[in-house]
């Protein structure tokens, strides 16, 4: 079991944002005497899926730009060489 602060940094969060995410129920967590742990086994699941989502966004966004034909216009971006 890992520490509030051992687990922030782990996900390279800050311990407000950790737990946030802990009371909404994202990441997993017991509490004894006061004090929050969480298991590295949830902190890795949590930063899978989370990697998984962006990646899944990410290309649904490529796709996008391709079929429209913006991922070959150069609006908006200014050539600087």
């Amino acid at each position: 079991m890992w520490g509030i602060q051992q687990a922030a940094d782990f996900l390279t969060v800050s311990r407000p944002v950790l737990v946030t995410m802990l009371e909404d129920g994202r990441i997993p967590f017991v509490q004894r005497s006061g004090q929050r742990y969480v298991r590295l086994a949830d902190l890795t699941a949590f930063a899978e899926r989370t990697r998984a989502e962006r990646q899944a966004i990410l290309d649904e966004m490529a796709r996008d730009a391709e079929e429209d034909g913006s991922a070959h216009d150069d609006i908006g971006f200014m050539h600087t060489r």
